[in-house]
C-alpha cells in the first residue's frame, strides 16, 4: 500500500467487506497499529454485512466511549448477546458506529439489547442525530416493537429515509392503515387485481426496484397466476440473479398447480446459475439463550418432547379446521409424505419449544431467515387460537402477529 493512513486502511476494509472477502478485511484491520473510530466502524460494518453479528458486537464493546463505567455497560450488553470482549480501548463511537450497532441488533431481533443501546445513545448525546433516529426506528420495527413510532414522534428532524423507514415498518408489522391507506396492497393484494398492479408498476414515474416486483410475484403466488408470475420472475432474475427467494416463489406457483416439470426447470436454472437454496433456519430467545432450529432438527435438548407435543397439536388443530397445505412441498411425492415434510418445518419446532419453555399466556417471538410458507402461516394462526397465545414470527419479508386465529398481515405477504 503506497500511502498508509486512516483513510486508506478504512477504504481497503470496506472494499474487502463489500466483496464478501471478510478474512482479507480482518487481516487489514489487524495490521493497523492504532485503530481509530473510522477504521473500527468500517470493520464493524464488515462483520455485520457478512453475517458476523456477534463479532461485530464484541468489536463495538471493545471501543471504550471515554468513561470506564459506560464501557462496562457496553461490555455487559455483549455478554447478554452471548459474546465477550475484555479489552477497552479509548476510542469514542460516533453516530456511524452506533447506527451500525443498531442495524446489528435489528438483524438479531435483539429488542432488549437495542433498548439498552437506546439508553446509551442519550448518554452519548446522539439522540438528536437524524441518522441515529432512522436506525432506531428500523431496529424497533425489525424487532416487532412499536417503540419505533415513539422514536418517530420524538424526532426533531426528518429526511426521506425517515419517512421510508416508518412506512416500511408499518407494512412489516401489518399496520397498512397507518402506512398511507395500505398502499402496499396495490401490488397484487387481496383483491387479486394483478394485471392492474402490473400496469401501475410499469407506469411508475421512477424505475421499479426488486422490492416492488417481488411484492407482485408474491401476489401471483397467492392467486396462482402462472402467466404473470413467470413474467415477473424473469424481471427479478435480471435484477437479482443470485437471490434464492425469487426462484422459490416461482417454484411454489408451479408446485401448487402440480406443474412438476416446470418446478424441475427452475431447479435446473438455479444449478446452472450457481444459485444454492438457502436452508430455512428459525430461532427463538429463551431468557439469555438464543436457540436455532432447522427443518427436521434433532440437535436441541428435549427435542423428542417437542416432536411429541407438535404431533399432538397437529391432531388438535385438525379438529378445529386446520388442513395441512401440501402445495408448499416442492416435490412430487405422496400426500402423506408431503404432510410429514411440512410437520417438522423449523418455525413449527421453534414455536413448540417456546410454548414448552415460557409461562402460559406470554407471547412467543420467532425469527426466520426465509419467507414463512403458507402451511406454517396457517398452522400458527390456528395454534394462537388454541393456546390463547400471541405468536409473532419475523420472517425474511415482514412480521406476522398471530392472535386468536388471525394474522396482522391479513393473509397477504
Amino acid at each position: 500500500m503506497p500511502v498508509r493512513n486512516e483513510f486508506s486502511w478504512s477504504t481497503m476494509i470496506s472494499a474487502f467487506s463489500w466483496s464478501n472477502r471478510l478474512e482479507d478485511a480482518i487481516a487489514v484491520y489487524e495490521m493497523i497499529p492504532d485503530p481509530s473510530v473510522v477504521s473500527r466502524t468500517a470493520m464493524f460494518t464488515g462483520y455485520a454485512q457478512n453475517g458476523g453479528i456477534h463479532e461485530a458486537i464484541a468489536l463495538f464493546a471493545c471501543a471504550n466511549i471515554g468513561a470506564l463505567e459506560m464501557g462496562r455497560q457496553l461490555h455487559s450488553l455483549t455478554v447478554k448477546a452471548g459474546c465477550q470482549c475484555n479489552s477497552y480501548v479509548g476510542v469514542k463511537p460516533n453516530s456511524s458506529t452506533v447506527t451500525g450497532f443498531l442495524v446489528t441488533c435489528g438483524s438479531l431481533g435483539a429488542r432488549k439489547l437495542g433498548k439498552q443501546i437506546h439508553c446509551l445513545i442519550f448518554k452519548l448525546g446522539l439522540d438528536a442525530d437524524v441518522f441515529v433516529g432512522n436506525s432506531l426506528i428500523a431496529m424497533y420495527c425489525k424487532c416487532g416493537c412499536k417503540d419505533g413510532f415513539w422514536v418517530f414522534d420524538e424526532m426533531y428532524e426528518f429526511d426521506i429515509v425517515t419517512w421510508n423507514t416508518i412506512l416500511i415498518g408499518c407494512a412489516q408489522n401489518g399496520l397498512q392503515s397507518r402506512a398511507i391507506g395500505g398502499s402496499l396492497c396495490l401490488y397484487g393484494g387481496p383483491s387479486g387485481h394483478l394485471h392492474e398492479a402490473e400496469e401501475l408498476i410499469e407506469n411508475m414515474p421512477i424505475e421499479p426496484d426488486s422490492v416492488v416486483w417481488a411484492a407482485l410475484l408474491g401476489g401471483c403466488r397467492i392467486h396462482q397466476n402462472v402467466e404473470l408470475g413467470r413474467k415477473v420472475a424473469e424481471r427479478l432474475f435480471q435484477l437479482e440473479p443470485q437471490k434464492t427467494g425469487n426462484y422459490v416463489l416461482l417454484s411454489n406457483i408451479y408446485a401448487s398447480l402440480g406443474m412438476w416439470e416446470e418446478v424441475e426447470e427452475v431447479r435446473k436454472l438455479m444449478r446452472d446459475r450457481g444459485v444454492a437454496k438457502e436452508p430455512g433456519i428459525s430461532w427463538i430467545q429463551i431468557k439469555n439463550k438464543l436457540l436455532s432450529f432447522v427443518n427436521g432438527d434433532k440437535r436441541q435438548d428435549h427435542i423428542e418432547e417437542v416432536y411429541t407435543i407438535l404431533k399432538e397439536f397437529y391432531g388438535r388443530l385438525r379438529e378445529v379446521g386446520y388442513v395441512p397445505d401440501t402445495n408448499f412441498v416442492l416435490h412430487d411425492v405422496e400426500e402423506e409424505q408431503k404432510e410429514n415434510a411440512l410437520l417438522y418445518h423449523s418455525e413449527k419446532l421453534a414455536i413448540v419449544y417456546g410454548l414448552l419453555n415460557t409461562p402460559h399466556g406470554t407471547s412467543i417471538q420467532i425469527m426466520k431467515n426465509l419467507r414463512i410458507c403458507g402451511d406454517c402461516h396457517s398452522f400458527t394462526k390456528f395454534l394462537s387460537k388454541v393456546t390463547q397465545r400471541e405468536i409473532v414470527i419475523r420472517d425474511g419479508n415482514r412480521f406476522h402477529h398471530s392472535q386468536d386465529g388471525s394474522c396482522s398481515c391479513g393473509d397477504y405477504w
